[in-house]
């Protein structure tokens, strides 16, 4: 299997990562001991994401994502989308699991279960690039294919606000500050 994506978990204690077939892995940086599950193949290019203390891990997997968790190494749920999905993000209160996919749409599913807790439509002019959290909030930044870079509160029924254009690919992350 060729690995395609990894991700470090916030406290650093782990990372994961999903190959180009139907398996997921976690390590950990200090033994290397790797376990692995099994889950739909995701997709190339598709975005992983470890919640705060590295229990859960979301995957997207073509029109879906696949919550698992990594403790156990056990498939929680996979929560099918309207079409595909390549990124995902734990809420930075750690109650929320986001996704964007390929028609626009920012979902914020309840980790506990049920249908997404908001749906944010951003057209297929804006599908999702890069979905990162702030800490310790219910609020996202969204980068689109074709450059805005979106805030939004996923509490708060106010539309999405632009921060500015950024055309190609962008990597970002929140930085803590004193």
């Amino acid at each position: 299997a060729h690995l395609i994506d990894v991700a470090i978990s916030p406290d650093g204690r782990w990372i994961a990562g999903v190959g180009n077939d139907p398996r997921a892995f976690v390590w950990s940086p200090e033994t290397f001991l790797r376990d692995e599950v099994v889950i739909g193949a995701p997709r190339k290019g598709a975005t992983s994401a470890l919640n705060a203390d590295s229990s859960l891990a979301a995957v997207p997997n073509g029109e879906a994502v696949d919550l698992v968790d990594t403790r156990r190494m056990k498939l929680l749920r996979h929560i099918p989308l309207r079409a595909t999905s390549q990124f995902a993000a734990f809420s930075g209160d750690g109650d929320l699991l986001v996704t964007g996919d390929q028609s626009g749409d920012v979902l914020a599913w309840p980790l506990s279960g049920g249908p997404p807790r908001a749906r944010i439509e951003l057209g297929a002019q804006c599908v999702p690039q890069l979905i990162i959290a702030e800490p310790r909030t219910r609020r996202v930044a969204v980068h689109c294919s074709d450059g805005p870079l979106l805030w939004i509160d996923l509490d708060a029924a106010a539309p999405p606000r632009e921060l500015g254009k950024y055309p190609g690919k962008l990597l970002a992350s929140f930085v803590p500050t004193r």
